[in-house]
């Protein structure tokens, strides 16, 4: 019998308090980091052991980013470098970086992995070479800002000192840059139309083209800094600095409710986590709770506070592709049932995206086809890199059959359908067998 939403499957302790947001690879295993120690944590389902430990110094919101080969890539704030690690917790390669990261790594699909660096946007390859760097900003103070990567590959970054949202491409040359009224607090998050999400004071969304679609301030507080998130139904959820006030808006940028004022100053704001029914799970204070879409509290998970009188919440939790949700409050790791199987299937339901936190949409996608002077159609698959992807056709929605079987050797990957001037319609799909 599945365990009933909000009941704690296992804890463990790390001894320290937990500074970065859990991240589960695509073993089970789970990896989150100190302020001197990345652990390993086995997830057996019913309790979580330690697999092994990797000596580092860490610092606030450094999380972990795991690549579908199970490598883990994070920044070291402590010694200004990044980090590969296999699975086993072996050092794959280090890259030394000109100042301190503490942002998350977004993988692309083809495992370039990009960072931010004291101002500077790092395009590393999954070898540890350096391919390009881009100054954003001089990367003194501030927030740490994780990249995202569009369905097309475009990266995206928001700079805190400069006030400024950049769109680049994946050579390292800038698309579009466009001012915010704010300095940004945390990464973005993309819609399925391909619009970026963004928090500086106000929340922004931008077009792919970088048209400035809408702003929103919640109650005139212009307060808004953690990262966005995106429920299956579109609407936004954002947190706010100081407060922790968790907001949601609609598609269009309208408030639909807030809820919590924690007194959990000086700690980064956070992102929640939607589950496939659509509730939202936040750690907040002392507490991970789950509100309804409409902004009820369904359960809450209540830490207590140690000797200190410490407010626990400082990190985004994760839901599993099981359903499970990993969270952190202060030296404890929890797993936690939800009652679902896995995450909203939306654009962006967790901070970066999915629970490997690879700052982009998993999910394999089509370019729009082009007609070719044959009447043949060509398109382009944006996917991972060495996965086999079935591409199949349909002339009414309805029956499907197989084109091709493609491995992805570079993205983007041409296709091309020689059989569709036989057929006045034309419909495609893709998918992972």
């Amino acid at each position: 019998m599945a365990e009933a939403p909000g009941t704690v499957l296992w804890t463990y302790d790390v001894g320290r308090q937990i500074v970065s947001s859990p991240a589960v690879g695509p073993d089970g295993t789970v990896y989150v980091g100190t302020d001197i120690a990345f652990y390993a944590i086995t997830n057996s389902g019913a309790n979580g052991s330690n697999k092994w430990t990797f000596q580092a110094g860490l610092s606030f919101t450094c999380s972990p980013s795991v690549g579908s080969d199970g490598v883990i890539y994070f920044g070291d704030p402590g010694s200004g470098t990044m980090h590969a690690l296999n699975a086993d917790g072996s050092e794959r390669w280090t890259i030394p970086l000109q100042q301190q990261s503490q942002c998350s790594p977004a993988i692309a699909f083809d495992r370039t992995v990009y960072l931010v660096a004291g101002g500077q946007l790092y395009a590393n390859s999954p070898t540890g070479a350096i391919k390009w760097q881009l100054q954003l900003d001089d990367g003194v103070g501030g927030y740490p800002l994780s990249p995202a990567i569009g369905r097309d590959g475009t990266v995206y970054a928001a700079s805190y000192l400069g006030r400024m949202l950049y769109s680049v491409r994946p050579d390292g040359t800038q698309k579009w840059s466009v001012p915010l009224a704010y300095g940004a607090g945390a990464s973005v998050a993309i819609s399925s139309e391909g619009n970026t999400y963004v928090a500086a004071g106000l929340l922004y969304a931008f077009s792919p083209e970088g048209t400035n679609l809408w702003s929103a301030n919640a109650n005139g507080d212009g307060g808004m800094d953690g990262p966005p998130v995106v429920g299956r139904d579109g609407s936004i959820y954002v947190s706010a600095s100081s407060t922790h006030t968790l907001y949601a808006f609609t598609p269009s940028g309208a408030l639909k409710w807030q809820a919590f004022d924690s007194v959990s100053r000086g700690l980064p704001s956070t992102a929640p986590a939607i589950d496939a029914a659509g509730n939202i799970c936040y750690c907040v204070s002392n507490s991970i709770v789950s509100l309804s879409p409409q902004g009820q509290v369904l359960w809450t998970i209540f830490a207590g506070f140690d000797a200190q009188g410490f407010y626990y919440a400082a990190t985004s939790p994760v839901i599993g592709p099981d359903g499970t949700l990993y969270a952190a409050l202060n030296t404890k790791l929890y797993a936690v049932a939800t009652g679902t199987n896995g995450p909203a299937n939306s654009s962006w339901p967790m901070f970066q995206q999915n629970a490997r936190h690879t700052g982009k949409i998993e999910k394999p996608s089509l370019q729009q086809p082009k007609k070719r002077a044959d009447a043949n159609f060509q398109f382009q698959i944006y996917a991972q890199v060495s996965q086999t992807q079935t591409v199949q056709t349909s002339t009414d929605l309805t029956a499907w059959t197989s084109l091709t079987n493609v491995t992805i050797t570079n993205v983007p990957m041409d296709v091309v359908d020689l059989s569709a001037s036989n057929f006045l319609s034309r419909f495609y799909r893709v998918y992972s067998p």
